[in-house]
């Protein structure tokens, strides 16, 4: 899902990896991803909050796509005043997946 997709943008491997399916998917199920990665020392609490609201084990838990530009890592980095069209929700992000990958 995004989440999976948003942490690996940021830290440049999957949240959750081993040598063979059967153990990947045994730690999707029980395991938290590692937010203690070299990679997310550079990464702020807030957006650290992101990625895990993303990746909650439980679908209904997961924060839900229309409010994750409204979650506090994008109102405190952006500074969104109003609410925004997909159109616009799409171009933001796409500006910050771009920042975060050169």
């Amino acid at each position: 899902g995004a989440g999976v997709i948003y942490y690996t943008l940021i830290c440049r491997q999957l949240p959750f990896q081993s040598q063979d399916r059967k153990t990947t998917f045994q730690l999707i199920k029980e395991r938290q991803p590692d937010m203690n990665h070299l990679a997310f020392r550079r990464v702020s609490k807030d957006n650290k909050d992101l990625i895990i609201e993303m990746l909650k084990k439980r679908p209904e838990d997961r924060i839900k796509p229309e409010k994750v530009l409204h979650h506090p890592f994008f109102v405190k980095k952006y500074q969104f005043s109003q609410p925004l069209s997909p159109n616009e929700h799409l171009n933001e992000l796409t500006k910050h997946y771009q920042k975060l990958i050169q």
